[in-house]
């Protein structure tokens, strides 16, 4: 069987459309391959519509012929004789590049088949009338583009907008299951593929009460827990308890701690690692174990106040990393460790660009800061609200755009491998409003 297709069919002035048949039968009779189909229907645009056609080919080698008779209810009766050479159409099309701009744009995640654009939330609608700028791949197009929205017919948009000449109203997009189908075909008519556009508020929401847990951390946290599998391996046994660096303690709060970790990769895993918890993401760099906390999330307010409750036990012994030959080992210090609870405001260029652990207390980007002074011992919780002040690197301006950064550690010599055997810290509610 064939499948036979010809694109903008027209008779004298009269543009019919394109003419799609499918399964007629293929007869090879040596090097020659002949197919015929009889009172096969067919459906023209307007205003000719149905009608019936009787087609008969061969192909030969590279080389085709056609004789096509179309009848149109007595009305029309064309008949087409073709000769022509084979025609290879890409059978491939994808979306290879996508972007949208405005300063509702918070950041946009493109994969293979599917855009997530995250706005910030609570944008007017005004701001949401963007222009995608797309490329599809060689000999590909878009033949439309369609507006789910839940509870609603889907609508196909306007060639304006397939265009790039008339914005896309992107605000109506409110839920996860509303969408943009972007269908494209490829040279080859067959050749369909859809690309998903999504839409994902971003909430400058910043309260986090340790009640719900996610892959480990409180829901909107991140913590030092990505790279504690791999100290067991390197110290030679388990850590002590709690185990991991941030865990949800028996009252409720969330338990950061600080461990002796000595062992023969000095070089790599200090003797002294203070747990942390942050928002941010965590990527393990082990050639810096310091820079695996990629500190800050996008935020468009000016903060006014760090507020947190806590309690915080110090280890009996404060260490410092200390290395010998190729061994980590901790040194008894003098002193006691000491917590620390800070938020940092911090412009960046792009959201992409991030702090970590090697910077976020010296960089020139942080703006304003809000740290707690006190990090001794507490045995009973502490509610606390602390202001945030500027740090001599200028002020917030609301065209820029900035990273919020919240870190919450035992240890606040963490950055220089200092800190006490199981100091642990425990933070029951974070906010910044």
């Amino acid at each position: 069987m064939v499948k036979l297709h010809i694109k903008n069919f027209a008779f004298g002035e009269m543009a019919l459309g394109d003419i799609t048949v499918d399964t007629i039968p293929v007869v090879k009779r040596g090097e020659v391959y002949g197919f015929e189909a009889k009172n096969r229907t067919i459906t023209l645009q307007d205003p000719i519509g149905g009608v019936t056609a009787d087609m008969k080919g061969a192909i030969s080698g590279d080389n085709m012929t056609l004789m096509l008779d179309i009848d149109a209810l007595g009305l029309l009766k064309v008949n087409v004789n073709f000769k022509g050479g084979e025609v290879v159409e890409s059978q491939t099309v994808s979306m290879e590049e996508i972007s949208v701009e405005g300063k509702a744009i918070v950041d946009q995640e493109k994969k293979a088949s599917s855009l997530t654009l995250k706005i910030w939330e609570g944008t007017p609608a005004e701001d949401l009338l963007l222009t995608p700028k797309y490329k599809v791949s060689d000999k590909g197009s878009v033949e439309y583009i369609m507006l789910h929205v839940s509870g609603q017919d889907d609508v196909k948009l306007s060639q304006d907008q397939i265009d790039g000449k008339k914005p896309i109203d992107f605000s109506v997009l409110k839920s996860k299951n509303d969408y943009l189908t972007y269908h494209m075909r490829a040279e080859d008519p067959n050749v369909t593929k859809n690309f998903i556009v999504y839409v994902e508020q971003w909430s400058t929401n910043m309260t986090f009460d340790m009640k719900e847990w996610v892959d480990g951390n409180p829901k909107g946290l991140n913590s030092s827990n990505g790279a504690a599998a791999l100290l067991p391996l390197m110290i030679g046994g388990p850590l002590p308890a709690p185990g991991l660096p941030v865990t949800e303690a028996s009252d409720g709060a969330a338990r950061i701690t600080t461990f002796k970790t000595e062992s023969n990769y000095g070089s790599l895993v200090p003797a002294i690692t203070a747990g942390t918890l942050f928002s941010g993401n965590f990527e393990i760099d082990m050639t810096n174990t310091l820079k695996s906390t990629k500190f800050g999330v996008p935020y468009n307010k000016k903060p006014v106040n760090l507020k947190f409750t806590y309690r915080y036990t110090p280890g009996e012994t404060l260490y410092q990393h200390k290395l010998d030959g190729k061994k980590g080992v901790a040194e008894v210090v003098e002193g006691k460790d000491e917590c620390s609870i800070a938020a940092y405001l911090h412009e960046v260029s792009d959201y992409s660009e991030t702090l970590d652990g090697t910077n976020i207390n010296s960089s020139n980007k942080v703006i304003l800061r809000a740290v707690l002074t006190d990090g001794t011992a507490k045995s009973d919780y502490q509610e606390k609200t602390i202001s945030f002040e500027e740090v001599g690197n200028g002020s917030y301006d609301a065209s820029k755009k900035y990273k919020l950064a919240i870190v919450c550690t035992p240890s606040k010599w963490g950055d220089q491998f200092k800190g006490g055997d199981l100091s642990s810290l425990y933070v029951k509610s974070l906010s910044v409003e």
